[in-house]
C-alpha cells in the first residue's frame, strides 16, 4: 500500500528533530523520537475519547490548557497503557529528565507511546538515550523521515507528508508524521498525528478551525471499529510566519486538511 513516491519534507526554523533506537523494539530498529522547539511554542491537541488513556495521554491532558510546547518526546514498542502507578512513575522519571538536560519548563513536555498494551514500560531505555537524542538533534528532511519511521508500529512504512502556500512574502509550510494501522475507529483514526506548521495561529479561532478538521478527517474512518487508548493529534506552531489575514488562514485550514489524509495510511 506504500505510494510509488514519497513527498519531501520542507524545513521549518525553529524545529529539530532526532531519533535512536533504545531498545523497547527488537533488531535494533529506531523506536525513540525526540522534537525540540528553539522557543515555547503554541500547542493544540486532540486525544483519544477512551475511557482507559494511556498515560502520556493523561499527561498531556493535564497541561494541554497551557497550550505551550517546548519538546515533545515519542516511543514505539510500548504504549504505558493500563500500568497503574508504574505507569505514572515512567513519566515521572522521563519528564524529569528530560526538563533536567534540556532546561524547560515540565509542563512544556509532551509525551507519545505506542506498542504493546500492558507491559510495563522499561523507562530506563529511555532515560539512557536523552543524552544522545539531544546531541544529534537536526533539521533535515531526512531526520524527519527517520522519525517517522521510528514511530511506526504494525505500519508496513512510514508515513509523512508536507504542505506549502505563500502570501507573496513568506512561505508557509505544514509538516505532518503519523503512524497507525491497527485500532483504528472514530474519535481519532491514525492513532499518533504530529503536525508542526511556521505560520502564527494564536487566532481565537484556529483552536476551533483545528479540531474541525480533526473531525472530518481523522475522526471519520475506521478500519477494526477498536478505539485505541493512546490516540492524540497534536498541532504545533512555532509562529515564525505573522499571523495570517482572513483569507489566507482559511487557505491554510483547507491545506491542513488536505494534509492529514495524505499522510499515507
Amino acid at each position: 500500500l506504500a505510494p510509488k513516491k514519497m513527498k519531501t519534507v520542507n524545513i521549518i526554523d525553529g524545529v529539530q528533530v532526532s531519533s535512536s533506537h533504545c531498545g523497547l523494539k527488537k533488531n535494533k530498529k529506531d523506536d525513540l523520537v525526540l522534537i525540540k522547539l528553539s522557543n515555547p511554542s503554541l500547542i493544540y491537541g486532540v486525544f483519544t475519547k477512551s475511557k482507559t488513556p494511556g498515560e502520556p495521554v493523561i499527561w498531556n491532558k493535564s497541561i494541554i490548557k497551557k497550550s505551550k510546547a517546548s519538546a515533545i518526546l515519542i516511543n514505539s514498542g510500548n504504549a504505558n497503557v493500563f500500568n497503574g502507578e508504574r505507569g505514572k512513575i515512567s513519566i515521572k522519571k522521563i519528564i524529569a529528565k528530560l526538563s533536567s538536560e534540556m532546561n524547560i519548563n515540565k509542563n512544556e513536555i509532551f509525551l507519545a507511546s505506542t506498542g504493546v498494551i500492558g507491559e510495563p514500560l522499561d523507562h530506563d531505555k529511555i532515560l539512557s538515550k536523552i543524552p544522545y537524542l539531544i546531541q544529534t538533534q537536526k533539521n533535515n528532511s531526512i531526520s524527519w523521515e527517520k522519525a517517522a519511521n521510528a514511530i511506526r508500529t504494525t505500519d508496513t512504512f512510514s508515513k509523512f507528508h508536507s504542505e506549502e502556500l505563500s502570501d507573496n512574502k513568506d512561505r508557509i509550510f505544514i509538516n505532518g508524521i503519523a503512524k497507525g494501522s491497527g485500532m483504528i475507529a472514530p474519535n481519532m483514526a491514525t492513532m499518533l498525528g504530529f503536525v508542526f506548521t511556521n505560520a502564527d495561529l494564536s487566532s481565537l479561532n484556529c483552536k476551533r478551525k483545528f479540531k474541525e478538521c480533526v473531525d472530518r478527517t481523522f475522526n471519520s474512518i475506521t478500519i477494526d471499529n477498536d478505539m485505541s487508548t493512546s490516540d492524540m493529534v497534536l498541532l504545533v506552531s512555532v509562529g515564525k510566519i505573522k499571523k495570517l489575514e482572513k483569507t489566507l488562514l482559511e487557505i491554510f485550514f483547507i491545506k491542513l486538511e488536505k494534509l492529514i489524509p495524505a499522510i499515507p495510511r
